[in-house]
């Protein structure tokens, strides 16, 4: 008599109870109503599996490129690091480009002026 209430009662709102709705409604299906959810059932698993995998090889997609731009980035603070130093040094700022590989205007937004120490041993290659 359950289609006799207005509200299911909320003790048949737990999940054995639902479960076993669910099986009285598949029990009362014809034969071709059952093949049709089957095959519903297996249509649905096959896309589920699909759309996961691809979520999966998305996911280790984007890790691997964070990774990759994680180590040029560091790279690139590493370069611009050595620079600062080297112009620090006194090394003229296409000498510090050339040997780090940076582009002379990427030396130049370091923002360092470039020093000759006084007691500059090398003399020659530096500013």
């Amino acid at each position: 008599h359950l289609e006799d209430f207005e509200h299911m009662p909320a003790i048949l709102e737990e999940p054995i109870f639902q479960k076993a709705f669910s099986v009285a409604e598949l029990a009362n299906l014809s034969r071709e109503q059952y093949g049709a959810y089957e095959q519903n059932l297996l249509d649905y698993w096959g896309v589920k599996a699909a759309v996961d995998t691809a979520y999966d090889e998305g996911r280790e997609e984007g890790r691997e490129q964070g990774r990759r731009e994680g180590r040029n980035e560091g790279r690139e603070e590493a370069r611009s690091q050595t620079a600062r130093r080297m112009l620090a040094q006194g090394y003229a700022p296409a000498e510090v480009a050339e040997l780090t590989g940076l582009s002379p205007a990427q030396v130049d937004d370091l923002g360092v002026a470039p020093s000759t120490p006084p007691d500059d041993p090398r003399g020659a290659g530096k500013a």
